[in-house]
């Protein structure tokens, strides 16, 4: 993370599971393909530039290991001496379910998953801390999720993130809970800490 508000990152993220079907053709995309895909994934990003990516299917372990090094141009905004980023920046929830005036049916989330995500974002010499969110822990019948943002020392900014959303049917009652607690993903997901330029 520089004091200009860029950053670049060098990504690796492994998938498993019942994720593995979703990602498994991946390998077989052109370059230009799979950096398209990842420009329409993190949208959300301003200024993105993919300097390289590659992902290969391991069908013995039954996995996919997706490689990615990014440059990100408008990553943090500045006010005055203060310099504004949302820590969770590659794996995050955007969109919340449709809302219902009156829902009808029960519904069904038919696949549950396990999301863990780890890095650490380094902070140029002359920026420091000022403020960040404060940890979070959300258990629901829908699911879990913890986040936490810490400050490593030397220059380092932790960042853990765990989200495990639970299979199962539901009823019609529990879906503005449901709604609710996806809601709350994204608003954690899109916390900010602020880091001043000294």
């Amino acid at each position: 993370m520089l004091k200009d508000g860029s950053a670049s990152a060098d990504i690796e993220m492994v998938t498993k599971g019942y994720q593995y079907s979703f990602r498994d053709r991946l390998e077989k995309y052109s370059k230009r393909d799979l950096i398209k895909k990842y420009k329409s994934y993190w949208s959300h990003l301003n200024g993105l530039s993919i300097i390289s990516a590659s992902a290969l299917s391991d069908k013995d372990q039954i996995q996919v290991i997706e490689k990615a090094s990014v440059v990100v141009s408008r990553y943090g905004s500045k006010t005055g001496n203060l310099l504004l980023i949302q820590p969770v920046f590659f794996n995050r929830n955007e969109n919340e379910p449709t809302r219902y005036k009156n829902r009808k049916n029960d519904f069904e989330i038919d696949r549950g998953y396990i999301d863990i995500d780890e890095y650490e974002i380094d902070l140029e010499e002359g920026l420091t801390i000022d403020a960040l969110p404060k940890p979070v822990e959300i258990n629901s019948k829908f699911g879990t999720y913890k986040l936490s943002i810490i400050d490593a020392g030397n220059g380092k900014l932790k960042v853990n993130r765990y989200l495990r959303i639970n299979k199962g049917y539901f009823d019609k009652e529990d879906y503005n809970a449901y709604r609710e607690f996806r809601a709350t993903l994204v608003k954690h997901d899109k916390s900010k800490a602020v880091l001043k330029l000294d």
